[in-house]
């Protein structure tokens, strides 16, 4: 009996710790991502971290190589959860900052290096050239 309660126990404790590990944090964090798409990037965020706060404003500062622009953002903006952006240069950081009514911000950036080919446009894998070629043919 003694030994099926110690059992319980521990496995009650491992369960505890090795979950706590593995579990994934709230949605906290805005959680910026960059997905490259044929010359353009798809910048992302979590939704979900700003579903729960009733957002007031945002700002994006795009610095691409020496060129930085700040894109005023409205809260149908930020709750899209992405914008589409055309890079000029291989260097571009996006720094986004998220205003609540309640006072709270959120401030997150991403970094993304990118080699470019000479015609000045990302270099695109050649797999996917063969895809991009026979999708325009058609």
């Amino acid at each position: 009996m003694c030994f099926g309660l110690l059992a319980a126990a521990g496995g009650a404790c491992y369960w505890k710790w090795n979950g706590a590990a593995h579990a994934r944090p709230a949605a906290t964090a805005l959680d910026l991502r960059v997905e490259r798409t044929f010359g353009e990037m798809a910048l992302r965020w979590n939704r979900r971290a700003l579903a729960s706060g009733d957002v007031l404003r945002g700002a994006l500062v795009v610095r691409d190589g020496e060129q930085v622009e700040e894109i005023e953002l409205d809260p149908a903006q930020i709750l899209n959860g992405f914008i589409v952006y055309a890079p000029i240069t291989e260097d571009v950081g996006f720094r986004m900052h998220v205003v609540f009514r309640d006072g709270r911000a959120m401030d997150e950036s991403v970094r993304t290096l990118t080699r470019l080919g000479r015609s000045g446009g990302p270099q695109v894998p050649p797999a996917l050239s063969a895809l991009a070629t026979s999708v325009e043919s058609r």
